[in-house]
């Protein structure tokens, strides 16, 4: 199962939703629109002291679901900023063979 963890940055207009709607409400919308897509949302952080305004762990995630997000979101510019990671526990990272690789002029 695909984990990839978003982090994101609301732009002011978006703030000014967030709070009069109350994050809560955002969580909910995210939760929908990521199943919609076929994915779930594990988790839905606010980060106070970070970069980033919020952070969600996406279950059954891949390049299509974050490309339709992105198809969705971004238009409305009320995100102006993300980052995407794949998460993988130790015993994921451990269960890949390691294949053989030759550096560039080696």
């Amino acid at each position: 199962m695909a984990r990839i963890q978003i982090f994101g940055k609301y732009s002011p207009e978006a703030w000014e939703g967030v709070n009069a709607e109350g994050a809560v409400s955002r969580e909910a919308n995210m939760h929908s629109m990521f199943e919609s897509l076929g994915a779930e949302v594990e988790c839905y952080y606010m980060l106070p002291r970070s970069n980033y305004d919020f952070t969600m762990i996406l279950n059954d995630a891949n390049a299509t679901v974050l490309a339709a997000i992105k198809k969705m979101v971004g238009p409305t510019g009320a995100v102006v900023d993300t980052t995407a990671d794949v998460l993988m526990t130790a015993e994921e990272w451990d269960a890949i063979d390691a294949q053989s690789y030759r550096p560039p002029g080696q």
